[in-house]
C-alpha cells in the first residue's frame, strides 16, 4: 500500500492560512482607524546572504576587539568596570532565531510599524530586533539600490543631465543593447579607438522631373508642361526625406556626441566606435531610426552572422597581450573583460583606475561620473586620428582605419606609459631655506598687550644672535614650523619690493622678510634683517593682510587676532636693512583697532585690497568692509556692514535659528553664509565673495545690496542640499578675479571660481553687469566640465591654491594649479586662449619638477662600507650631512639633541667645539670596538647604522619643513613662488639639459613643435627638433646606470676618479679599455641590460645613430654661452642664496648626466658589434676624452659650490648697526661659489622675458662665467689658477691645499703652487716649483695680465717681474723669500740671479742681497765673493766691515786669517786695529779677541815688530789700571810677555822695539813710549816677583808704592 502524502499538504496549508492572515489584517488595517498614539517604531528584518570574510578584514576584525571606545578621560577608563564578554551572557531565543538566519534588521528609525496583536508576529515566527545595528548610509544605500532595481525592472540607468527648473539630476532608463553599445563606446574612447561600424544617410534629393524618366532631358524647358508641378513633387519629397533624416539624427543623439562627418556623393556618416555592426542595428533599433545602411570598417566585417577572427583579434592582442581569446558578450564591457589582464600587466592599474575598470554604479554621482560628457570627446579623437580639421569635413580613412595609435611592440609599451606618463615639465623648484642670512640680523619686537592685568605692558625689542635651539619634536614645529605664510608683491618697484611673511609659535609671532632677488646699482643698502613681531593673542587664520600706500614708500601690515583687533604695522623699508630704524617710537607705526561689531560677531577673515580699505568675514555670513581717510595712522576705522539683504540676516549673529546650517572651524561656529573668499571688482562698484554655501555673490559697494547669487557649478539646488555642498572653511583660494586683453562677447572682467564637488571643477564667468544677474552674469563654458588636472596615480589628490592672469597683449591666460596630498604637490601651468580653454583644458599642462620626485637624478646618502669603497663612513656622513644647502644647521641642533636625548648623551653646547665635532663625537661614542676580538666589519657596520639613524632624525625634521602652503604669483616679474612651513621654493624655467632629463620624446617634440609654430620666425626656419632625440640619449644613459648594482656603481666612481686626478702617459684608447677593464663591465652587466640599452635607444634611431656627431651635440648643451645685456642689477644676498642652490642643483644634474654618457660609451665601444650596427662614425676615444675634459670642469664646480669660507666681502656688515652689537657677530660663512663669482654676476633683466626664465640664465651664466665666459683669451686654466690666488690671497691655506687636486700643470700654476708652499712653510718645495715654472714665466707673454689673473694677490710691481727675462724671475722668487729669511734659498735664487746678466743696479741689489744671505749662512767665501764684486767702494768697504765683524763675532778667526782679501788687506788691517785699539782702552763690548785677531793678522804677514806692539799695548793698558784683585786672566799675561818678547827677537837687533801710547817704563818720545826688549823682559820679571809676592803671603798693610821693609825686600801695596 502506498504511503500516505498528507504531510505532505500541511505545509501548504499553513501557508495559505498565513497569507489569508496577512490579508485581512492588512484589510482591517485599512478600514479601521488609525491610533497614532500607540505607533512603536519596528525594526524590519532581510535576509542577508552570507558573504565569505576576506582575510584583511578577519585582521581587522580582530584589532578591533581591542580598541576602546570612550569618551571619558584615559585616567577615567583606566578605573572604568570591565566590560562583559558577550559569549558570558545569556541567551535568548530571538538571538538564536537571528544567529540561525542570519538576519540583518534595519535600524528601527526607519520605518515605523504598527504594534498589536495582529502585527506583533505570525504563526511560527519570531519578532526580531536590532541586536547588530548598521550605519545609516549603508541603510540608505541598500534602499536606494532595491528602489532602483524596481523601478529600472530589469533595464540599466543612465544619467540624463539637469532639471532647468529643479536642477536636479535625472536618469533615463535604457535597454541592455544601449548599455552595452554605450560601454563600448565610452571604453573606445578611452583606448583612442575610432575603428568600429558606422550609419550612412543619404541626403541629397532624387529630383525625376529632369533626369529623362518622364521624356527627353533636350526638350525640356521652363515651360513644359508639367514641369514646375514635377519638380515641386520633388523637391517636397526631398523635404521629407530630410526630415525623416534629421528625426533619425535626433534620435541617434540620444546616444550622446556621437562622431559625424560628410562624405562625397552627399552622405552623412554617423560613427559607434568599438561597436560591430549588429550592435549598431539593436542601437538602432532601440531608438526607433527607420533610414540609413549599417556599415563596418575593415577589421570589422561580419561574415555569416559570426566576427572573423582576423584584424579584429590581433588588433585586441596587441593592445592585451594577456588578454582571452573570447570575446566578449553584449552585456559584458571591454573593460570587465580585460581588466584582469591589465592588472597583470601593471599592479598601478588597480580597480579605482577611472580610465580602464568599471565603475561601480551605486549612486548618482557615479552615474553622472560614468555616462555624462560635456565636452565632445568623439569629434576630437576623429579629428586628431584623421587629420582632418573639423569633424564636418571629408576625410578619408581608408588605409587608416581610424588607427588607434597603440599598433605594434611600441605601441603596447606606449599604452602601458601613457596613463602614468605625467604632464611635460618645463618648470623647475629650487627650494631656499629661511634661516637667518647674517649673524644677527633678526629683530625681535614685543608688541606690549592692553589688558590691565598683562605682565608685559611695554614694548620690548631686542636683537637676536642666534634662533632657540629645538630639545624635541614639538618644539621645532612650534618654533619653526610656520601654519601659514605668503609672498606680497608690492606695485610699486621700489627696492624692496617683494615680502615674504609667515606665522610662528603658534600664530603669535609674525615673520616678515624680503624677498627680492635683484635691486638697482644705485641700491646701496641690503635689506637682510627679519621681523619677527610677537603679538599678545594668537593669529586668526587667514587674518594678514599686506597693501603698498599710495601715499608713500611704506609697506601696511593688517592682522587680526584672536582678541578680535586689528593691528596696523607701518613698516618702512629702511627697517629691513636698518636695525636701528625699528627702535623709534612703537606708537607711530603700530596702531591698533577694534570694531564695535566684532562684539557680537567674531571675524573669519581679513583682506585688503588697498591701504585704505579692507574686508573683514564675520561668522554670522556679514561681510564687513573697513575704510579709513588717506592720511589716518589706523586706529580709527569706518565700518560698513552687507548682508544676503533677508530680514533675518540682522539677527543672525545673535540668535542661532533652529535648524540653521553651521560649521565649527578653528574654535568658531560659521553660518553658512560666512565669506570664504572676497575681493572688489576692478572697475570698484562691487564686492565679489565666494560662501561656504557653495556660492559666488557680489554686493553693489555703494547701496550694499546683492546684486546677484550664483552656485558655483551653476545649478539649482534645495536648502536641503546646502550641507552636502558646504566648503571647507579651511581653504583660501576659491575665487580668482582677473581682466582680459581681448574680453569675450563685450565682457567686463571675469571670474575663475572653484567648486571641490566631483574632485574639483572649476567654473568661469564672464560678467558685462554685475547689477544684471541673469544677462550680465553668465557662465562661459556651461557646457564642459573643467576639471582639476589629475596626477594618475589613483590618489586622492586636493586643490591648494590657484592663480589666473591675463596676457597684457593678447587673449591668452596664464593659470597656475597647486594640488596636494599631504606633504606630496604638483604644480601645474598652462597658457591657453580664452576662447579655446574648453579644448584645451584636458591636455597640454605643464609639470614642475621635483628633483626629489626624479629617482636617477636624486642623491643618495652614503652606503656601507665595503672592500670596494674603504673610505671611513664618519668621513662620508660628515660631508654628505654638513654639504652647503643640504640642510640647515638649525635642524641639526634639533636633530644632535634629540638623538643625544634618546641615548642618555649629553647636549651641552660648548663654543670650542664646533657642530661638525659634536655631532661626529655623539654619533661615534656609541659604537664600541671590540679590542679582544677586533672585529672591523661589525665596528662599521654599528657606526654605519648610527649615523642611519641620526640621519633619520635630520629627514623626518627637515620632511617638516616642506609641506605647501600657498602659491604666489608675481605679475609684474613673472616669477612663481611655492611657500612651505619652513622654506619656499621659485619656479624657475627648465634649460635645455634639464628638459631632456625630465621628458620624453614624444612630449619634447609636440612642445618644440607648438614653440616653433607661435614664433614669429616658424615661416623662415624649417622646424629642426634636436632635445627630443638628444632626451632618448640622456634618458637610455640615466637607465643603464640606474640599473647598476651597489657594488658596480661604487667601481664605476672609483674608475672614473681614478681617470680624472691621476696623469696618464697611455693613449685615448688605452685609457679606455684600462676604464673598461676597472669598471669589470664583462661580469656585471647581464644581456637583459644590454637588450634594455638597445630598446631604449630606438627612438633616437637605434644604435645605428650613435655617432660622433650625435653625442657632441649634447655635450654643447654644457656651459652655454653668458648673457651680454647689461641689465643695471645686483643680486641681493637672498637672490644669492637662491642662485647657489640653483647652481648646485644644475652642477648635480650636468654631472650625473656627464657620468652616464661616460659609462654609456665605454660600453657601446667596447660591447657593440660596430660592423652589425654600423657604428664606423662612432669614435669612442674621442668621446671620452671630451666626457673626462667637462667632468673635470663640473668636478671643479661641485667643489667651489659645497666649499664654505668667511666671506671676504664682508667679515660684518657694519651697515647693518648704527651703534656696536651687543656681540660682534662672526664673519658670515658663505661657498666659493658665492663670494668669488655670484656677488659679482649680474642678474639678467626680466623685462623682455619672465624671471623665471632669466634666474635660469643667472644659473648658466654663473656656471659659464666660472669656466671663462665668452672671453676666449681666458682659459679654464686661467680660471683655475685665479681661484687658487684667491684663496691664497684671503689665507685660505686649507681650502688652497685642497684645490691643488684641480691645478693644471702648466707653468703659471705651478708658480702659485710654489706661493700656496711658501706660504705653509714647506721652503724646499716652494723652491723646487719655482724653479719648474722659471722656464715658463721668463718668456714674455703679453696676453695675460698676472695681476689681474693673480686675483690681485700679485703687486703691479711683483708682476712685472714675470714674463720679462729670468734675472727679473728669480730676483722676485728671491724676494718671496726675504721676508721668511730662508737664506739659504735667498742665496740660491740671488746667484741664479746674477746667472743672467742683469743691469748694473739689479745686479749691485743682488750682490748686496747674496752678500747678506750669505752673511747669515755664515758663508765667508760666499760673503767675500759678493763684496768683491761691488762697483762702489763705499759699499765694498761697509760690507767689509760687516764681513770681518761678523766672522769675529762668529767665532771665525782662523777663517778670516786664511780668507784671501786680495787687494783688500789694508782695509782688514786697519778696521781689526781700529777694533783692537777700542777694545785695549775699555769701549769694546767685548774684550779678548780684536787685539789677538790683529796681532795673529800681523804675525801671519810678517810684521812682527806690529804683532808685538798689539801685545806690548796690552800689557801696558793692564799696567795702567790698578791691579788689586785681579786674579782672572793672569796666566795669559804672562803669555802675552813671552809673545811680545819672542816677537821683538824675531825682529833683530836692530828692530827690537816699539813706540805704543800711554805710561810705561820706557824712554818718552813726544808723549809716547817706546818699549825696548829689555823693557818688555823687566816688566815679565816684576810680573813674576808680584805673582811670587802674592804666593808668598808678604802683604803690606799701610804705605805707599813702592816701599820696602826693613828686610830691603818691597811689599805689595793694597789700596
Amino acid at each position: 500500500m502506498a504511503p500516505s502524502s498528507g504531510h505532505l499538504l500541511l505545509p501548504k496549508a499553513i501557508k495559505v492560512f498565513k497569507y489569508a492572515v496577512s490579508k485581512t489584517t492588512s484589510l482591517f488595517r485599512f478600514k479601521l482607524p488609525q491610533q497614532t498614539a500607540r505607533l512603536t517604531l519596528e525594526p524590519i528584518p532581510i535576509r542577508t546572504s552570507p558573504h565569505p570574510t576576506h582575510p584583511l578584514a578577519i585582521l581587522r576584525q580582530a584589532r578591533a576587539q581591542f580598541r576602546q571606545y570612550s569618551t571619558v578621560t584615559s585616567r577615567k577608563a583606566a578605573n572604568a568596570a570591565p566590560r562583559p564578554l558577550r559569549s558570558a551572557l545569556p541567551t535568548s531565543r530571538v538571538s538564536r532565531s537571528i544567529q540561525h538566519h542570519r538576519y540583518a534588521p534595519f535600524v528601527s528609525p526607519l520605518r515605523p510599524g504598527v504594534t498589536g496583536t495582529l502585527g506583533r508576529s505570525t504563526l511560527g515566527g519570531v519578532r526580531s530586533f536590532s541586536h547588530t545595528p548598521i550605519s545609516h548610509a549603508e541603510v540608505l544605500s541598500n534602499v536606494s539600490a532595491a528602489v532602483r532595481a524596481f523601478w529600472l525592472e530589469g533595464h540599466r540607468a543612465h544619467y540624463a543631465g539637469l532639471d532647468f527648473k529643479t536642477g536636479e539630476k535625472r536618469f533615463a532608463r535604457v535597454s541592455m543593447t544601449q548599455d552595452a553599445g554605450i560601454k563600448r563606446m565610452r571604453h573606445a574612447a578611452d583606448y583612442n579607438c575610432m575603428r568600429g561600424a558606422s550609419i550612412r544617410f543619404r541626403v541629397t534629393p532624387t529630383v525625376t522631373a529632369l533626369t529623362g524618366v518622364k521624356g527627353s532631358a533636350e526638350s525640356q524647358n521652363l515651360t513644359a508642361e508639367g514641369l514646375l508641378d514635377d519638380l515641386s513633387a520633388d523637391f517636397a519629397r526631398g523635404v521629407q526625406d530630410l526630415a525623416a533624416v534629421f528625426a533619425d539624427l535626433k534620435r541617434l543623439s540620444a546616444y550622446g556626441a556621437l562622431p559625424i562627418e560628410w562624405e562625397t556623393g552627399g552622405w552623412v556618416n554617423v560613427r559607434f566606435p568599438g561597436c560591430d555592426g549588429k550592435q549598431v542595428e539593436g542601437l538602432c533599433d532601440e531608438v526607433g531610426v527607420r533610414r540609413g545602411y549599417v556599415i563596418e570598417d575593415e577589421g570589422w566585417v561580419v561574415n555569416d552572422g559570426e566576427e572573423q577572427k582576423g584584424d579584429k583579434d590581433v588588433r585586441m592582442a596587441l593592445l592585451f597581450p594577456y588578454a582571452p581569446t573570447d570575446h566578449c558578450s553584449d552585456n559584458e564591457s571591454v573593460a570587465d573583460m580585460f581588466a584582469p589582464a591589465i592588472q597583470t600587466l601593471h599592479p598601478a592599474f588597480h580597480e579605482h583606475s577611472p580610465t580602464f575598470l568599471t565603475r561601480s554604479l551605486t549612486s548618482a554621482d557615479d552615474f553622472e561620473d560614468q555616462f555624462s560628457k560635456e565636452h565632445n570627446v568623439w569629434a576630437e579623437n576623429y579629428e586628431s586620428a584623421s587629420g582632418g580639421s573639423s569633424p564636418h569635413t571629408t576625410a578619408d580613412t581608408e588605409g587608416k582605419g581610424g588607427g588607434s595609435g597603440y599598433e605594434g611592440v611600441e605601441g603596447i609599451y606606449r599604452f602601458l606609459a601613457e596613463p602614468l606618463r605625467p604632464s611635460l615639465g618645463l618648470y623647475k623648484e629650487t627650494r631656499i631655506d629661511l634661516d637667518p642670512i647674517d649673524p644677527n640680523s633678526v629683530v625681535h619686537i614685543q608688541l606690549p598687550s592692553n589688558s590691565a592685568f598683562a605682565r608685559n605692558t611695554r614694548p620690548q625689542r631686542s636683537i637676536l644672535n642666534a634662533l632657540p635651539v629645538s630639545k624635541t619634536e614639538d618644539d621645532f614645529r612650534r618654533q619653526h614650523i610656520a601654519s601659514s605664510s605668503s609672498l606680497y608683491f608690492r606695485k610699486s618697484h621700489k627696492y624692496p619690493r617683494s615680502y615674504l611673511w609667515r606665522c610662528l609659535e603658534a600664530n603669535t609671532i609674525l615673520e616678515l622678510r624680503s624677498g627680492d632677488l635683484s635691486k638697482r646699482e644705485h641700491e646701496k643698502r641690503e635689506a637682510s634683517l627679519i621681523l619677527r613681531i610677537a603679538f599678545p593673542s594668537a593669529i586668526r587664520h587667514g587674518g594678514v593682510a599686506l597693501a603698498d600706500s599710495a601715499e608713500q614708500d611704506v609697506l601696511n601690515v593688517f592682522v587680526l587676532t584672536k582678541s578680535n583687533e586689528i593691528y596696523t604695522l607701518s613698516l618702512r623699508p629702511d627697517f629691513f636693512g636698518r636695525a636701528e630704524a625699528s627702535a623709534s617710537d612703537l606708537e607711530r607705526w603700530c596702531k591698533m583697532f577694534k570694531p564695535a561689531s566684532f562684539s557680537i560677531s567674531t571675524p573669519y577673515r581679513l583682506v585688503a585690497y588697498t591701504s585704505l580699505e579692507l574686508l573683514v568675514s564675520l561668522s554670522d555670513g556679514r561681510l564687513m568692509r573697513l575704510s579709513r581717510r588717506a592720511g589716518d595712522d589706523g586706529s580709527i576705522w569706518q565700518e560698513a556692514a552687507y548682508n544676503d539683504g533677508q530680514w533675518g540676516a540682522s539677527l543672525r549673529g545673535l540668535i542661532r535659528w533652529q535648524g540653521s546650517t553651521t560649521i565649527r572651524h578653528d574654535g568658531q561656529v560659521l553660518d553658512q553664509n560666512t565669506v570664504v573668499s572676497a575681493c572688489p571688482s576692478p572697475d570698484k562698484r562691487h564686492i565679489l565673495a565666494v560662501c561656504l554655501n557653495h556660492t559666488l555673490k557680489a554686493w553693489d559697494i555703494e547701496t550694499g545690496k546683492t546684486t546677484f547669487s550664483k552656485d558655483l557649478l551653476n545649478k539649482r539646488r534645495e536648502l536641503q542640499e546646502v550641507s552636502k555642498v558646504m566648503l571647507d572653511p579651511s581653504m583660501s583660494t576659491v575665487m580668482q578675479v582677473f581682466e582680459a586683453h581681448s574680453s569675450l562677447r563685450g565682457d567686463q572682467y571675469y571670474i575663475a571660481t572653484f567648486s571641490p564637488q566631483q574632485s574639483g571643477i572649476f567654473k568661469f564667468w564672464g560678467i558685462r553687469d554685475a547689477d544684471h544677474a541673469e544677462k550680465g552674469v553668465r557662465d562661459l563654458f556651461s557646457e564642459d566640465v573643467l576639471k582639476v588636472p589629475d596626477p594618475d596615480d589613483g590618489a586622492l589628490w586636493t586643490m591648494a591654491d590657484f592663480r589666473i592672469t591675463a596676457a597684457r597683449d593678447s587673449s591668452d591666460i596664464d593659470i597656475w594649479i597647486l594640488v596636494r596630498l599631504n606633504r606630496r604637490y604638483k604644480l601645474y601651468h598652462k597658457i591657453t586662449d580664452m576662447e579655446d580653454l574648453p579644448r584645451n583644458w584636458a591636455r597640454g599642462w605643464f609639470l614642475t619638477v621635483n628633483v626629489a620626485a626624479v629617482p636617477q637624478y636624486s642623491l643618495d646618502p652614503p652606503t656601507k662600507l665595503s672592500d670596494v669603497n674603504p673610505e671611513d663612513s664618519t668621513e662620508k656622513w660628515l660631508d654628505y650631512i654638513f654639504c652647503p644647502g643640504r640642510v640647515p644647521e638649525v635642524i641639526l641642533e634639533a636633530a644632535l639633541t634629540i638623538y643625544n636625548s634618546t641615548r642618555d648623551l649629553s647636549s651641552e653646547k660648548t663654543t670650542k667645539c664646533s657642530l661638525q665635532e659634536r655631532v661626529a663625537r655623539s654619533v661615534g661614542s656609541l659604537p664600541q670596538l671590540d679590542v679582544s676580538t677586533t672585529d672591523i666589519g661589525l665596528y662599521r657596520e654599528q657606526t654605519h647604522l648610527e649615523w642611519m639613524n641620526f640621519w633619520s632624525i635630520v629627514t623626518d625634521l627637515d620632511q617638516s619643513r616642506w609641506e605647501p602652503l600657498s602659491f604666489a604669483l608675481d605679475e609684474f616679474a613673472g616669477m612663481p613662488w611655492l611657500t612651505f612651513g619652513d622654506g619656499c621654493s621659485a619656479v624657475r624655467a627648465c634649460g635645455d639639459l634639464e628638459m631632456m632629463a625630465y621628458n620624453t620624446k614624444d612630449d619634447l617634440r609636440t612642445h618644440l613643435r607648438e614653440t616653433h609654430e607661435r614664433s614669429i620666425e616658424s615661416d623662415d626656419v624649417p622646424f629642426q627638433p634636436q632635445l627630443d632625440d638628444l632626451a632618448v640619449l640622456v634618458g637610455a644613459a640615466a637607465r643603464f646606470r640606474a640599473s647598476f648594482s651597489d657594488n658596480l656603481q661604487l667601481q664605476c666612481a672609483n674608475a672614473v676618479r681614478q681617470e680624472l686626478w691621476q696623469d696618464s702617459l697611455h693613449s685615448a684608447p688605452v685609457q679606455l679599455q684600462s676604464f673598461y677593464e676597472s669598471c669589470n663591465f664583462a661580469d656585471e652587466i647581464s644581456d637583459k641590460q644590454y637588450n634594455d640599452v638597445v630598446v631604449a635607444l630606438k627612438p633616437a634611431g637605434g644604435l645605428e645613430s650613435m655617432n660622433t656627431d650625435f653625442v657632441l651635440e649634447l655635450f654643447t648643451k654644457f656651459l652655454q654661452p653668458m648673457s651680454t645685456e647689461a641689465s643695471g642689477l645686483l643680486s641681493t644676498k637672498f637672490g644669492l642664496r637662491l642662485l647657489v642652490k640653483g647652481a648646485q642643483e644644475t652642477i648635480t644634474l650636468h654631472k650625473q648626466i656627464l657620468t652616464d654618457i661616460l659609462l654609456l660609451v665605454v660600453f657601446l665601444d667596447m660591447e657593440v658589434d660596430r660592423e652589425e650596427y654600423g657604428l664606423a662614425n662612432f669614435e669612442a676615444p674621442r668621446l671620452y676624452t671630451e666626457a673626462l675634459s667637462l667632468l673635470r670642469q663640473y668636478h671643479m664646480l661641485e667643489w667651489l659650490a659645497t666649499t664654505r669660507r668667511p666671506d671676504p666681502h664682508e667679515m660684518t656688515d657694519s651697515r647693518l648697526f648704527e651703534h656696536p652689537a651687543p656681540q660682534p657677530p662672526p664673519g658670515r660663512l658663505t661657498t666659493v661659489l658665492e663670494n668669488l663669482f655670484a656677488v659679482d654676476t649680474r642678474p639678467q633683466s626680466y623685462t623682455t622675458i619672465s624671471q623665471s626664465e632669466s634666474i635660469t640664465g643667472n644659473i648658466e651664466d654663473l656656471l659659464k662665467w666660472v669656466t671663462g665666459g665668452n672671453d676666449r683669451t681666458v682659459t679654464p686654466e686661467r680660471v683655475l689658477v685665479n681661484i687658487q690666488c684667491n684663496l691664497l690671497k684671503h689665507h685660505n691655506l686649507a681650502l688652497a691645499t685642497r684645490f691643488l687636486l684641480f691645478q693644471p700643470p702648466t707653468p703659471w700654476a705651478t708658480y702659485i703652487r710654489a706661493r700656496l708652499h711658501l706660504l705653509r712653510h714647506e721652503f724646499t718645495d716652494a723652491a723646487i716649483f719655482f724653479r719648474k715654472a722659471a722656464y715658463g714665466l721668463s718668456r714674455p707673454n703679453p696676453t695675460i695680465d698676472y695681476t689681474l689673473a693673480s686675483s690681485s694677490l700679485l703687486s703691479p710691481l711683483a708682476a712685472s717681474a714675470l714674463s720679462s727675462g729670468p734675472a727679473n724671475y728669480h730676483a722676485h722668487i728671491l724676494s718671496l723669500f726675504e721676508p721668511f729669511h730662508t737664506h739659504a734659498h735667498m742665496q740660491s735664487f740671488a746667484r741664479l740671479a746674477l746667472q743672467f746678466a742683469p743691469s748694473p743696479d739689479q745686479a749691485s741689489d743682488l750682490l748686496a742681497r747674496l752678500f747678506d744671505a750669505s752673511l747669515a749662512l755664515a758663508d765667508w767665501d760666499a760673503a767675500l765673493s759678493a763684496l768683491t764684486r761691488y762697483s762702489d767702494a763705499a759699499l765694498r768697504a761697509t760690507a767689509l766691515r760687516s764681513l770681518v765683524e761678523r766672522m769675529v763675532a762668529a767665532g771665525a778667526g782662523a777663517a778670516l786669517l786664511a780668507m784671501p782679501f786680495v787687494g783688500l788687506g789694508d782695509e782688514v788691517e786697519a778696521f781689526v786695529a781700529e777694533r783692537a785699539s777700542a777694545e785695549i782702552a775699555g769701549r769694546a763690548a767685548v774684550e779678548g779677541s780684536w787685539y789677538r785677531i790683529l796681532y795673529a793678522w800681523r804675525m801671519r804677514r810678517g810684521d812682527l815688530r806690529g804683532a808685538a806692539a798689539v801685545l806690548v799695548e796690552r800689557l801696558e793698558g793692564r799696567g795702567s789700571r790698578k791691579w788689586g784683585g785681579e786674579r782672572a786672566g793672569e796666566d795669559d799675561v804672562l803669555a802675552e810677555y813671552l809673545l811680545a818678547i819672542n816677537a821683538l827677537v824675531g825682529a833683530g837687533e836692530g828692530g827690537s822695539w816699539v813706540v805704543v801710547g800711554g805710561q810705561g817704563q820706557g824712554e818718552g818720545i813726544g808723549g809716547r813710549k817706546v818699549w825696548r826688549l829689555e823693557d818688555v823682559r823687566r816688566g815679565y820679571q816684576a810680573e813674576l816677583d808680584r805673582r811670587s809676592v802674592l804666593e808668598g803671603g808678604r802683604w803690606g798693610i799701610v804705605g805707599g808704592e813702592g816701599e820696602e821693609d826693613g828686610d830691603g825686600e818691597g811689599v805689595m801695596n793694597w789700596d
